[in-house]
């Protein structure tokens, strides 16, 4: 059955992979779940890209919807998940700082207003006027002193490369 699974996986045309902290018997390990059209797989194991590659292996063609773990980078068809950056954003959106608060902001509603205009239009297109607000949005960020949104900032600015290159 399993092996059925992750051939389901590996004949996606579009797969979301993620990884969580797991705690078993006082040791730290990774959840891991792997989730396309018509298959769930959840397994607990390293974060490593060893066992990236089980799962994912060469077989896989389709394209790979991840967040920022390293681990992920090796695949030409990745996309970043919006989802983790716009978490990030939100909690900058309430940070103390004024200018993360407010830089967190900016990102949040060029983001929310992308993911509209992508919805919208059906596709996306790296010439789209949102995308290079959120780029532009993104460089002023880089330039901060506060750790979080710089780091944020470098996010995006990486998911966007990665999107269209």
């Amino acid at each position: 059955m399993v092996e059925a699974l992750i051939g389901d996986l590996q004949a996606a045309d579009l797969l979301h992979l993620d990884e969580t902290p797991w705690c078993e018997s006082g040791r730290l390990c990774w959840l891991w779940v792997a989730l396309s059209s018509i298959s769930v797989v959840f397994f607990i194991g390293p974060r490593t890209k060893e066992r990236l590659l089980q799962v994912i292996s060469t077989a896989f063609v389709g394209w790979l919807v991840t967040d920022g773990y390293g681990a992920y980078r090796w695949y030409d068809h990745r996309q970043r998940g919006l989802a983790h950056l716009i978490r990030k954003a939100l909690a900058l959106s309430q940070a103390v700082d004024a200018e993360a608060r407010q830089l967190g902001q900016w990102l949040l509603e060029e983001m929310r207003e992308l993911i509209h205009a992508l919805s919208t239009a059906g596709h996306d297109d790296p010439d789209d006027p949102g995308t290079r607000r959120l780029q532009q949005v993104a460089l002023l960020a880089t330039a901060s002193e506060h750790p979080k949104l710089k780091a944020l900032a470098k996010e995006i600015l990486n998911r966007l490369v990665v999107k269209y290159r």
